[in-house]
Parts: C-alpha cells; sequence; structure tokens
C-alpha cells in the first residue's frame, strides 16, 4: 500500500504542469535604448523527452520570440514561431539569433528585473525573473 501512495504521488507530481525539465541559464535583457530591446538565455531540456517553446509573455511589454538572419544582404528580423528544445540539447537566444523582442517597455536600469513566462507544450510555464544589463558589444 506504501508503494502504491509514493507511485501515485510521483505521477501526480509528473502531470502536475509545473515546469520540469527546462532550466533557463545566462539570462539577460538590455538596458533599453528607447522603447524596444531584447531578451537572451538558454534553454536546456533535462526532461524525459523533447519540448517546445511556444511563446512568450511578459506583464510590461509585448514580447515575441524573433530570429535575426540575413537576407539579400541585409540583416533582418521575423518572428521565429515555436522553437525545438531537443532532450539532452540546449538551445541559444543570443545576439544574432534567436531572442525575445520586448515592445513597449518602460524605462529600466541596470540591476532591474523584467519576469518572463516561457510557455512550453510539454513542460507548461516557466517563469524567469531576468536581470537588465548593459547592451552587449563584442
Amino acid at each position: 500500500m506504501k508503494r502504491l501512495l509514493v507511485l501515485f504521488v510521483l505521477v501526480a507530481a509528473a502531470c502536475s504542469g509545473t515546469p520540469q525539465g527546462i532550466e533557463v541559464s545566462n539570462a539577460r535583457v538590455w538596458v533599453p535604448p528607447g522603447s524596444t530591446t531584447a531578451a537572451y538565455f538558454d534553454l536546456t531540456n533535462h526532461g524525459p523527452g523533447d519540448d517546445t517553446l511556444v511563446g512568450v509573455e511578459s506583464d510590461i511589454a509585448r514580447a515575441m520570440v524573433h530570429r535575426t538572419m540575413m537576407q539579400d544582404g541585409q540583416m533582418m528580423m521575423q518572428p521565429a514561431g515555436p522553437v525545438a528544445v531537443p532532450v539532452g540539447e540546449t538551445v541559444s537566444f543570443a545576439p544574432g539569433g534567436l531572442h525575445v523582442m520586448l515592445m513597449d517597455v518602460p524605462p529600466l536600469g541596470v540591476g532591474d528585473t523584467v519576469e518572463l513566462r516561457l510557455l512550453f507544450e510539454q513542460a507548461g510555464t516557466v517563469t524567469v525573473e531576468v536581470p537588465v544589463v548593459e547592451i552587449e558589444t563584442p
């Protein structure tokens, strides 16, 4: 009976919608030079299977996953759509590639934080407090 109770608790925890398996690291938001900025981070999937980032939300700004790419010799940004995060792999959101575009941002300074809610097909909602940092220069 005790084993059955332990098994029930483990199954309930696995199905609870808690953010299981997705690790967010190296997160940062650039100090906005105006009303638009970007958030960057690494997503590592430690879960039992592949997952997909399907959206992002923020209480302080409109948020959208974008991809930077070269088109006809010019750098362009466009919505990225769902982003696969295969099990055991890390997907980087970095300058010049994938990023979270934050639009209509209020004034922010170094040391402030921005809450992002990353929405995954399997892991559910993963909430992360992202520090605001100076813009990185190469």
